[in-house]
């Protein structure tokens, strides 16, 4: 199921996926959802516990551009999933990733960098929850990838 959602960046963000797409050839979307195996890999350093969601910088109102985008179901909910546990929206995750690894995407589709082991064009196919009850307790377990072993 493909789901669309909008997000806010700020102009000068938009642009720089603007020249990305020209140059690669792909859509907003299909920039966004290879920009999230980059957020998923590295998102270590952008866990936050125990606070509040943060939000972008405010600007004025001039300076954002609403960008719609469209994922399958499962790549949304990762976007979902990195809200819960990194803290932060939904549209500065993708501001923020767009900063951050933009510029390697790029250059892995143009074939400038040496690519990651395993790396390819296709996001997530697993994506697993699986819920749990334990002493009437509810478990959430949260699979971005497929591992090697896997008790259900």
């Amino acid at each position: 199921m493909v789901i669309e959602t909008t997000v806010n960046i700020k102009i000068s963000v938009r642009e720089r996926l603007n020249n990305a797409a020209r140059l690669t050839g792909l859509s907003h979307s299909a920039l966004i959802r290879l920009l999230l195996r980059y957020i998923i890999k590295r998102h270590d350093n952008m866990i936050g516990h125990r606070k509040c969601i943060q939000y972008q910088e405010a600007t004025r109102v001039r300076n954002w551009s609403k960008l719609h985008v469209m994922m399958q179901s499962r790549d949304y909910e990762i976007f979902l999933d990195l809200r819960k546990f990194c803290k932060r929206s939904v549209s500065f995750l993708v501001s923020s990733a767009i900063m951050l690894y933009l510029e390697d995407v790029v250059k892995e589709i143009l074939g400038d960098s040496e690519r990651e082991e395993g790396t390819d064009n296709y996001q997530f196919h697993h994506y697993i929850l699986i819920r749990d009850m334990i002493d009437n307790v509810i478990c959430w377990r949260i699979y971005w990838g497929y591992p090697k072993t896997l008790r259900l």
